[in-house]
């Protein structure tokens, strides 16, 4: 009974809904009783999987020039423009336009001078991917009289978002790797370039998404296991079930590799599900998951180890990311001395005083808690904002002695994939900052899943590297403090290189892109040109 009340409050917010105009819509004119009405109803019928009898049912009877829109089996997205009847209200039957595809997303009415206080109740469809889901608030045909004897003008057009049961259709992978303008080094490597793989999700509809991930040179080896694992659990699915893939991906290749390729793998599949969905949906992903806050701090990652920089030099680097508005700059400690690297800090913070936050970044680089912990009380007077990643990522043990023995925060979690690896760093108490990378735990997915059970602890996330994806994903949580940046000049990150629109901090402050899906768009002959598989 609940359904068919549904079917039938849904005919009466759509009666006076007209629509024309589009090409990508084949609109069918329908003989009405007068005015400027009709109804727009797929004929799937998604409260009950009821269709309209015939055309006669879409016709809304207190509507004259009916529409019903048939919706080209090409479509993926439509509007619907045109102007909404407000004539006297009468009662309508459900409409049944002649919908090929199996669901309308959205009918949401805009017009000059509208307020949303002036549309009808909300109304709710199925929840399954391709059925109806309402997004938006539509006037009732009651509603429409109500107004014009208020002389409050109708909504003027109405917009439809086609969604589909769109399947994925191909999957392809690539590798690229950018060189390095001058090699640098952390605590235990010398990086000279960076390699990349990038992931392009197609579907049947034409719309496609693409996910990333920094290899650290097993790019081309993660395409190897997309070739054998992941392309046939993907094929032929529905791209909007991202859950189930991602359960099936994993599930699939656990005794291939529980973490590390495997599951950068799955995570730029999942970045590339996400940035299709937006796409088709028109929403950045931000918008998807539901913003809590668009602005966030971000520092500046440098102070790596270069050959022939002295401390003076290292000062002048910070100087220039002081500069250009950061208050806050990431340096690199654990390859020299304890001396040494406490000369560099010290340095650093008393050329730039006590308004500015300095993390410190040990890449695993002390060989046991021990030596970890000498070295963090020399420079625990400098006032490290934290210390990531003190020791070696598995050894959990030493990280929380480290952590119950200096003041500084500890934070970790780059290298970490899925949320049960998270959820045993909280058991254990191995670090008061949660680092989780989309493109290495698991995707948006899993990065989610972790932010929030973090946020249930108050444990706060600073998510490590790709500004791309985390900006997005960070506007949508309420425990996140900071992101990740590497300046141009820094020489280090190098995946700007090839993306026509890089997003910039402001004074220290940086804001998602609001175009649709991830909103990355590269530049494919500088693509071409790294290559590399």
């Amino acid at each position: 009974m609940e359904g068919m009340n549904s079917r039938r409050e849904f005919g009466r917010r759509l009666e006076g809904a007209a629509a024309g105009g589009d090409k990508q819509f084949k609109l069918v004119e329908l003989p009405g009783d007068g005015g400027e009405a009709g109804a727009i109803v797929p004929i799937h019928d998604p409260f009950g999987g009821i269709a309209a009898a015939d055309e006669q049912d879409a016709r809304g009877a207190g509507g004259g020039a009916g529409f019903a829109g048939d919706v080209e089996e090409e479509s993926t997205l439509g509007r619907c423009g045109g102007k909404a009847g407000a004539g006297p209200a009468k009662s309508a039957k459900p409409g049944g336009a002649l919908v090929k595809r199996r669901a309308v997303e959205a009918l949401v009415g805009h017009g000059a001078g509208d307020d949303e206080r002036h549309f009808g109740g909300e109304f709710e469809g199925g929840l399954g991917h391709g059925e109806m889901r309402a997004r938006g608030r539509i006037p009732g045909a009651g509603e429409q009289g109500e107004r014009a004897a208020a002389g409050v003008a109708a909504p003027e057009e109405f917009h439809a978002i086609i969604v589909s049961d769109m399947k994925i259709v191909k999957v392809e992978a690539q590798a690229i790797s950018i060189p390095l303008p001058t090699p640098v080094a952390d605590a235990v490597r010398l990086i000279t370039h960076r390699d990349h793989l990038l992931v392009k999700v197609e579907t049947d509809e034409g719309v496609s998404g693409m996910g990333f991930a920094l290899g650290y040179d097993s790019s081309v080896a993660m395409m190897a296991l997309i070739d054998a694992i992941y392309r046939p659990i993907l094929v032929g699915a529905d791209a909007f079930a991202t859950e189930h893939l991602w359960a099936e991906m994993y599930r699939q290749s656990i005794q291939a590799g529980r973490r590390g390729a495997a599951l950068r793998a799955i995570s730029a599949i999942d970045l590339a599900l996400w940035d299709l969905r937006g796409k088709a949906l028109g929403r950045p992903v931000m918008e998807l998951l539901g913003v809590y806050q668009t602005r966030r701090r971000c520092y500046a990652t440098g102070g790596y180890y270069r050959d022939g920089q002295t401390v003076e030099d290292l000062v002048k680097e910070a100087g220039g990311v002081f500069e250009q508005g950061f208050t806050a700059i990431k340096l690199k400690v654990g390859k020299l001395s304890a001396a040494e690297d406490a000369a560099r800090v010290g340095a650093v913070r008393r050329a730039f005083g006590d308004g500015v936050d300095i993390l410190l970044d040990a890449n695993g680089g002390w060989k046991s808690a021990p030596e970890a912990i000498g070295a963090l009380r020399r420079l625990e007077e400098f006032a490290p904002y934290w210390i990531e990643e003190p020791v070696r990522a598995d050894n959990l043990r030493a990280m929380a002695a480290i952590a119950e023995a200096v003041d500084i925060p500890v934070a970790t979690g780059e290298l970490e994939a899925t949320r049960w690896a998270f959820a045993e760093l909280v058991e254990r108490k191995a670090a008061a900052i949660l680092q989780p990378d989309a493109t290495v735990c698991g995707g948006a997915s899993e990065w989610l899943k972790i932010a929030h059970y973090a946020a249930a602890l108050d444990i706060p996330v600073a998510p490590h590297y790709h500004w791309d994806y985390h900006t997005q994903l960070c506007a949508a949580v309420p425990n996140a403090i900071f992101i990740e940046y590497f300046l141009a000049s820094s020489g280090v990150k190098m995946f700007d290189s090839i993306v026509a629109n890089p997003l910039k901090p402001r004074d220290g402050w940086i804001e998602p892109r609001r175009e649709p899906g991830f909103g990355i768009e590269l530049i494919e002959e500088e693509v071409a040109r790294y290559r590399i598989a």
